[in-house]
């Protein structure tokens, strides 16, 4: 057993308040105490759009002013694309920045990070990430009072077309008709369909591509009326590409003296369009 007399207890004693209040003055040294009025925190755009499969793009935030503490704050993701936690197959994007978010201290803007998946569907509806910011976790800042600032939308604009082939259909008579569209790298597609149309669909569409297309008549003894349009995905709204007309003509009643059996057209991708060229 150690014993000690009292001018060693009180140096120990000393010694020991000495270094609690060492710790003590380092921890509030380095826990700064806020000065000045509170930032206000919103998203820098209230909208953007991204091509689908686009790779990472970037939603910003700022601060109004610049604190001398750290800001802490939570958002929330919702919106109709689908993100990889849900379906990995059906995947429209990647959250990367996950919540909450810290921006330093003399910082006044952070960035929530998404990667835009290519899924290779044609999407019948404009597909969107919507982001809200809900809630200040830590520091001196408050919520924009402009509510529409607090909001964010990420539009996907879809890269997939559909082509329709539509024709008349003259009373009494069959008409068959084929589309056909070579892609870039040499793949060929064939559309199908009954009765008087037939469709197929182009996806991971790039600005300037270009596409042969194909129309043939494969039956039809009179002059055929026919149509070519394309349908891009997130849209409603069908665009005529061609109004056509097949004038087969027959000699001596045999068929394979037919004409005009054939169209051959160049497809471009223009911007969110493809024109025929």
């Amino acid at each position: 057993m150690l014993y000690f007399n009292k001018p060693h207890l009180t140096l120990l004693f000393s010694t020991t308040l000495i270094s609690l209040l060492a710790v003590v003055s380092c921890r509030q040294e380095d826990e700064a105490v806020a000065v000045g009025d509170p930032s206000k925190v919103s998203f820098i755009l209230t909208e953007q759009s991204h091509d689908e499969g686009e790779g990472t793009v970037t939603i910003d935030i700022k601060l109004d002013r610049p604190q001398n503490v750290r800001t802490v704050l939570n958002f929330q993701v919702g919106g109709n694309a689908t993100s990889n936690l849900i379906s990995l197959s059906e995947a429209d994007y990647e959250l990367l920045t996950q919540p909450p978010i810290v921006i330093p201290e003399g910082q006044t803007s952070a960035v929530i990070e998404v990667r835009l998946v290519e899924d290779k569907n044609f999407e019948p509806t404009l597909e969107q990430i919507d982001f809200h910011l809900n809630a200040i976790l830590e520091g001196n800042a408050v919520l924009s009072d402009d509510a529409n600032t607090l909001s964010h939308t990420c539009y996907i604009q879809e890269n997939e077309y559909k082509l329709f082939l539509e024709w008349d259909h003259p009373e009494g008579e069959k008409v068959d008709m084929s589309l056909y569209v070579e892609l870039p790298n040499k793949e060929l597609l064939a559309s199908e369909g009954d009765g008087d149309h037939e469709e197929l669909t182009i996806i991971n569409t790039q600005e300037n591509q270009q596409y042969y297309v194909d129309i043939w008549l494969n039956k039809g003894d009179t002059d055929v009326k026919y149509n070519l349009k394309t349908l891009k995905a997130g849209t409603e709204q069908k665009k005529t590409l061609i109004d056509g007309h097949f004038y087969p003509e027959k000699t001596n009643n045999q068929e394979d003296n037919r004409t005009e059996l054939l169209k051959n057209h160049l497809l471009i991708r223009s911007g969110n369009d493809l024109r025929i060229l």
